[in-house]
Parts: C-alpha cells; sequence; structure tokens
C-alpha cells in the first residue's frame, strides 16, 4: 500500500612540516589485528603500526604507502575495499587522523585501506599534486587488485574535508599523473563522503583557477552511489552546498544519499568518540550494502563466512517477509483505538508499524505495516476479499518477470519511491497481493513510535 506507507513516512590531524618520512610508532598494544574485532576503536597510530604497508607511488618529495587493514577472517573470494584520504585542507594531514573509518568497515568485513597522499606543509605541494595522488591510489588498487586480494568492480573511495574532494576527484577526468597507464580507470564504484569539500565554500580561490576540479560543477548521470554526511551548522563545508550537490546528483539519475547531523559544526561525524560517529558509519555501511557494494558482517569460521557471504548475495526474486496487514472494517478510527487500548499497539493515525529485525542480517531493522480500512475501500479492488496482504521481496523486478514467465495476474506496473517499490498480483482465489521491496532505513530516519 504504497499511498499509505508514504503517509505514514510523513508522520513517522596532526601536522608534519618539511619531507620528513611518514614513520608509523610502535603499537602500544596488540601486535597483531587477528584478534581484534573492533580496531575502529584503537588509536590511529596503533592502527597505522599493524597495518600492511604498500608502496604504491614514487614522487620527488617522498614515497607513498597504503595501509592496509584486513578483515579478522580471511575470505576465499575477492573482497570489496574502501580507500580513505584524511582531510587537512590539503595543507596538512597524515593517516593517523582518519585510519579508525576505514578500520570500522574493516570491522564489517571489507579491506580497509589508508592512502597517505602528499600535502603542502609536508611537502610543499598544492591541491593539484593531492588529486594526482589520490587518482593513483585508487587506479594502483584496482590494477594490483588481485594480489591484493580486492575485487576491482567493488571500489570504494572516500575522505572527510578536503579528503571528501579528493575522493570525489576521482572520479572527475582531469587530474591524472602524467606517464600513468589511463587505461586502468581511477573512477570508484562508490564514493563515502565526510564534510566533503565539493566546490562551493571552502577553497573559492583554488576553484576559481581550477574549475575542472569543483565536483559540484561536474555532476553528470553516470557518476557512482554516493553518500555524504554534513553538519547543518558547518562554516567551513556549509551544509547548503551538500544539499545542492545532492540535488544535482538525484536530478541526472545518480543514487546519491546526504546525511544531515543537526547542530553540527566541521568534522559532523569525527573523531570516534564523536557520538555521531555510530550511526553516520552505521547509516554509510548499510548504504553499501543496499548497493551491493559490500555484505554483511564476517562471521568467525570458514564454514559461517561462506554461508553469510552466500545469504548476503543472494538476489533469488522471493518473498521475504510479510509487509503489511490490510482489512476492512465498519468503523477504522474505533479499530485503532480499540486494538491500542486493549491490545497495546503503538497506533498511529493510519494503523501500526511493527518494528522488527532481519533474521539473516541483526543489525538490519526492519518493518510490517497493520492497517483497518474502510469497509467501501476501492484499494483491494479487484478483489472482493475482507483483506490484503503485503509481502515483503527481494529482487521485485526478477520476481516479476518470473511472474509473468508462469501466466500470473499483475495488477498493475511497478512503481517506485522513497520507501521501495510496489506491485500488485492476483492468487488463484483472486486475493490480491501487494508486494513490496521496501527501503527500511527512510522509515528508521524518520523515527515515530513503533509496535515491538
Amino acid at each position: 500500500m504504497k499511498q499509505l506507507f508514504f503517509i505514514i513516512l510523513i508522520l513517522f590531524s596532526g601536522t608534519l612540516f618539511g619531507k620528513t618520512p611518514f614513520l608509523p610508532e610502535k603499537p602500544d598494544s596488540a601486535t597483531s589485528l587477528s584478534a581484534v574485532k573492533e580496531s575502529y576503536k584503537l588509536s590511529g597510530h596503533h592502527l597505522a603500526a599493524l597495518a600492511g604497508k604498500v608502496l604504491y607511488k614514487e614522487t620527488p618529495q617522498e614515497d607513498l604507502y597504503l595501509y592496509i587493514l584486513r578483515p579478522q577472517i580471511k575470505s576465499e573470494t575477492a573482497l570489496p575495499a574502501i580507500v580513505y584520504f584524511t582531510g587537512g585542507g590539503w595543507v596538512n594531514g597524515n593517516v593517523y587522523g582518519q585510519i579508525p573509518n576505514p578500520a570500522w568497515f574493516r570491522d564489517h568485513g571489507i579491506i580497509g585501506i589508508e592512502a597517505d597522499y602528499r600535502v603542502k606543509s609536508r611537502h610543499g605541494t598544492t591541491p593539484i599534486e593531492c588529486i594526482q595522488d589520490a587518482k593513483s591510489a585508487i587506479r594502483f588498487v584496482r590494477e594490483h587488485a588481485k594480489e591484493l586480494g580486492i575485487d576491482p568492480d567493488k571500489i570504494i573511495a572516500a575522505g572527510g574535508s578536503a579528503g571528501g574532494h579528493l575522493a570525489a576527484c576521482t572520479f572527475l577526468d582531469d587530474g591524472d599523473t602524467p606517464g600513468e597507464d589511463l587505461k586502468i580507470s581511477s573512477n570508484p564504484n562508490a564514493l563515502v563522503l565526510h564534510n566533503p569539500v565539493l566546490g562551493e565554500g571552502f577553497g573559492k580561490e583554488f576553484f576559481d583557477d581550477h574549475p575542472e576540479f569543483s565536483p559540484i560543477l561536474h555532476v553528470k548521470k553516470g557518476w557512482p552511489p554516493t553518500i555524504l554526511s554534513n553538519g547543518t551548522k558547518d562554516q567551513t563545508t556549509p551544509v547548503e552546498v551538500a544539499e545542492k550537490f545532492t540535488l544535482l546528483m538525484k536530478e541526472t539519475g545518480n543514487v546519491c544519499e546526504l546525511i544531515t547531523v543537526k547542530d553540527a559544526d566541521h568534522s559532523c561525524d569525527w573523531p570516534v568518540s564523536n557520538p555521531n560517529f555510530l550511526p553516520t558509519l552505521q547509516r554509510m555501511t548499510d548504504f553499501l550494502k543496499e548497493q551491493k557494494m559490500m555484505t554483511g558482517t564476517y562471521q568467525t569460521g570458514t564454514n559461517n563466512q561462506t554461508k553469510k557471504e552466500a545469504i548476503m548475495n543472494d538476489e533469488t526474486p522471493k518473498v521475504t517477509g510479510i509487509g503489511g496487514i490490510f482489512f476492512r472494517s465498519k468503523d477504522p478510527v474505533q479499530a485503532r483505538e480499540w486494538y491500542g487500548k486493549n491490545l497495546g499497539l503503538a497506533i498511529n493515525p493510519y494503523g501500526s508499524s511493527f518494528e522488527f529485525r532481519n533474521a539473516n542480517r541483526p543489525d538490519e531493522i526492519n518493518y510490517l505495516q497493520w492497517s483497518p480500512f474502510n469497509e467501501k475501500t476501492t484499494y483491494f479492488d479487484p478483489s472482493v476479499k475482507e483483506f490484503m496482504i503485503n509481502y515483503r521481496v527481494q529482487n521485485l523486478v526478477g520476481l516479476v518477470k518470473k511472474l509473468k514467465e508462469n501466466g500470473v495476474t499483475i495488477v498493475d506496473e511497478i512503481e517506485e519511491f522513497d520507501y521501495g517499490k510496489f506491485v500488485h498480483i492476483l492468487d488463484p482465489e483472486g486475493n490480491k497481493i501487494e508486494l513490496w521491496e521496501p527501503v527500511d532505513h527512510v522509515f528508521t530516519q524518520m523515527g515515530g513510535a513503533t509496535t515491538k
């Protein structure tokens, strides 16, 4: 009941100078990440010391390295990878600053990478060299994906502030290092941006001189799925710029989601101690799962890991649960009040939203809508029954194709909304069935009372 769901939705960094080499400090406790489950809680120096260190670029100023954090459990298949670039206004910054972010993703089953790059304070360089290094890093990861155990089609570029700008620039046409093999793409398959510099606000002088490096000026169809965060009181990268970028992305047919962090200034979800870190990183993780860029948390043991991978990657067209129970009522208002008073349902003007956890993805909240309808409703048509069931499905497009091949009556065409895709069919007894491929996080973000 797409209209009903729509109504319910409405209700509902340190600095180093000169050419000093970047040398990680010795770890203060663990000597290996193999036994560390929540590595994002470790200090940046500790993580850098425990990470695998791979040379990705030689420059006149300094050799540049990737700091690679592998999941606790080894995988027999190539894994997605997320490559982070720290912030610092293209002037300051080092890998210590934001390496807990790729550590978070490492803890959730993919390869986390922090890429060092040249900055003015350490190397006397400009933003152009920063962009060149970022593109070199993504290109290196893709070129060496096989030996690194990385899926070359699931490389995510990420970063905060100026680092977010660099991540976005890996998709732009300009900024390649002379002499590199341009047949190997530097374009990421997804973007994760934290209060990013997008071409307006911070860095105006640079973007006036180099509009080719302004992401907001180069939005077009074909950008990778993108999620970004921004504080509503950010004085460095104003939220209005993030909103404008998000709107342009959507208008050109791209997948883009903005997480606004209320009353937050710059570094809206950083450091780890920031109360916004966990909810923002969790939403970004869920977004990447929805875009099929990563799966769920890997379990201990090879067999469990393999089973989990199979479940999380399963796109078989099928019903996965109940999404709604709708029935005719002589007095829907009285019915809602009765169920609320006597059975304890959390009632809203249209019924009650039941909240539960996904058995295959325990960190994912799902919803079921219970609603009494006026007995004269036409929404159940052409069925004359007193009820209609909404079923949650995965791969609705594939399921409709299968149903058509089997001669099932399809009542209407698939419609898509922010909260999911819908279509209606009839069973052999003439019961109208609503099929829903949900986007549950929309309801989670809106909040509101639920029955649970």
